[in-house]
């Protein structure tokens, strides 16, 4: 779901445009993947069910101001996420999660996954120089959740050792973002941007 304002406040020489919105993302996960292998003396088969609720969501707030040509857009986006999950909390050399040793029926410590607020800037700039050429640089820090295969994944070789474990506190990945540039029109047809 996404909530959003717009307000606009015009001037003769300044035209401003305020922008605010929610966003709410929650995910109802139900996993139910394995592997079934027959042999001649035994049969094997492994099976994981697993059940998250990853939520996310944001806040964020933008202001464009225009004057005579020049335009500059900022803005500033506040990520919350938490795989809302428990997760094994075992130590990384634990013989019996890890390795052949592993049984079901042992009980293993769980661990709720940790929540994680990220905060994202945003800025743009456009000048004007002359009638058909302007300067622009923009720059954003931009947030993305990791695949839930990454965060969620849990799988054993025939012989019970672990292959493949999944973390929910992942962090989300961020890209920064930095772009300058100019643009230059011609004969109203063409636009060059360097």
């Amino acid at each position: 779901y996404e909530l959003g304002y717009d307000h606009s406040l015009y001037d003769d020489y300044l035209i401003q445009l305020a922008r605010a919105g929610i966003e709410f993302v929650y995910n109802d996960l139900d996993f139910d993947y394995g592997i079934m292998a027959s042999y001649v003396d035994n049969r094997y088969d492994e099976r994981v069910q697993l059940r998250a609720k990853p939520i996310r969501t944001a806040l964020y707030i933008q202001d464009k101001l225009e004057t005579k040509g020049f335009i500059m857009n900022l803005g500033l986006r506040l990520d919350y996420s938490n795989a809302n999950t428990d997760w094994w909390n075992v130590d990384p050399y634990d013989n019996k999660f890890f390795t052949t040793k592993y049984s079901e029926d042992q009980k293993y410590d769980m661990k709720k996954s940790e929540s994680q607020w990220q905060l994202s800037p945003r800025l743009g700039i456009s000048h004007p120089i002359t009638e058909n050429s302007k300067l622009f640089f923009n720059y954003g820090h931009f947030k993305q959740m990791p695949s839930y295969e990454t965060l969620f994944q849990i799988g054993r070789a025939t012989d019970k050792r672990l292959t493949l474990l999944g973390d929910p506190n992942l962090t989300l990945a961020k890209t920064v973002s930095y772009e300058l540039g100019y643009d230059h029109s011609l004969y109203d047809d063409y636009l060059i941007q360097l």
